[in-house]
């Protein structure tokens, strides 16, 4: 129980107090499952105290989706009214794609703005995807109180679902590359896990397992990375071919991994307020940025990192170099899933359906949906 009660103090700080309903799916899995399943409320109290807010309400998370334009700082707003949207955006040239979990779909709608399209209904919380070339990747989580989930794909036009992986143990964070679909599975006993793009109910094949809460994979040219939510937590590469893992940094504070380029990976540490760049093939991390309030969503340009701040409601950037923090939106409510397109920044504004709403004055907001 030593891991739990450190994961449970680490939210208890304000962590998941922006997403409850998503933290009691991540506790029911692994060796604690049969404890939840019995004792939810009494363990999350004796382990948070009153600081953990367990009166969350799952269906009345709204959110809408945004967009920023860098060049003018106007915010348009994609789609609104979203029914507990999952902190996942996916992009190509010209669509955004996004989940809805509450409303079990996936949707697409223009970069440019337009009628929000769903491509697929009917799915039992989908919690992230990515777009590959003309489809769209997704986890899936199927039996919520056992904690199982699966991989499926489906057209980014929409029409029939395949599932590519099922009976995987709280699938999060997928990437894909020509062959093959990533992803973690989020548990005390947790693994890293890969199967074909093309094979319906193919081979799962596990690259490292024996983790710690594992999440975030990211590809960066051939490797995976991805990072644990231990105390202290680790920032990982494995060899997607030998599944051969390298510990590249280690005693982090609740980190998150989200951006790259040619030379590093940018991540956060939201227990620790920072954000911090590591070179693709090891070193020392750099501290570009601290003292934040839960940074996270990281996306980088030629020239910048841009992240959100959850608690303090804001979109800021600073330099790859580091320097002063700019912020470039605020009066915002949980900015997540920032992803950075041809000069814009996209994204996730969530919010409770109860919660008075504050925006910024002199922001042009405008619906298309």
């Amino acid at each position: 129980m030593g891991i739990l009660k450190s994961y449970l103090s680490a939210q208890s700080d304000g962590i998941a107090k922006t997403a409850m309903p998503s933290l009691l799916v991540k506790l029911i899995s692994g060796r604690y499952r049969s404890v939840f399943s019995v004792m939810l409320g009494t363990v999350l109290l004796a382990a948070c105290g009153s600081s953990l807010d367990v009166k969350i309400n799952p269906e009345q998370e709204q959110g809408t989706i945004k967009k920023l334009h860098l060049s003018s700082g106007r915010i348009v707003t994609l789609a609104s009214g979203l029914n507990k949207p999952a902190a996942a955006l996916a992009i190509d040239g010209t669509h955004l794609y996004f989940l809805e979990m509450g409303a079990g779909v996936i949707e697409k709608v223009p970069i440019m703005g337009g009628r929000v399209v769903v491509l697929a209904r009917g799915l039992s919380q989908p919690r992230d995807l990515a777009v590959h070339g003309a489809w769209l990747y997704f986890a899936e989580l199927t039996e919520r109180i056992a904690g199982k989930g699966a991989i499926k794909k489906v057209s980014t036009q929409g029409g029939q679902i395949t599932t590519l992986a099922t009976d995987v143990v709280n699938p999060m964070r997928i990437a894909v590359d020509s062959d093959y679909v990533y992803f973690c599975e989020y548990a005390a006993r947790g693994s890293v896990k890969k199967v074909s793009k093309q094979s319906e109910d193919g081979e799962v094949i596990t690259l490292v397992d024996g983790l710690t809460f594992p999440v975030a994979a990211t590809m960066a040219k051939s490797d995976l990375f991805f990072v644990e939510h231990t105390t202290p937590g680790t920032l990982n590469r494995v060899d997607t071919t030998t599944g051969r893992r390298t510990v590249l940094l280690s005693n982090l504070l609740l980190p998150e991994l989200h951006a790259f380029d040619q030379t590093n990976l940018y991540f956060d540490e939201a227990r620790g307020g920072t954000i911090k760049k590591v070179p693709i093939v090891g070193g020392d991390a750099t501290v570009l940025a601290s003292g934040l309030k839960i940074p996270g969503w990281i996306a980088v340009d030629d020239e910048n990192v841009y992240f959100g701040e959850r608690e303090r409601g804001v979109v800021n950037k600073i330099s790859k170099n580091g320097g002063p923090v700019t912020t470039l939106a605020e009066g915002l409510n949980t900015p997540t899933s920032i992803v950075f397109h041809d000069g814009s920044l996209y994204f996730i504004e969530s919010f409770r359906a109860d919660k008075e709403r504050h925006l910024t004055p002199g922001l042009d907001l405008q619906s298309s949906r």
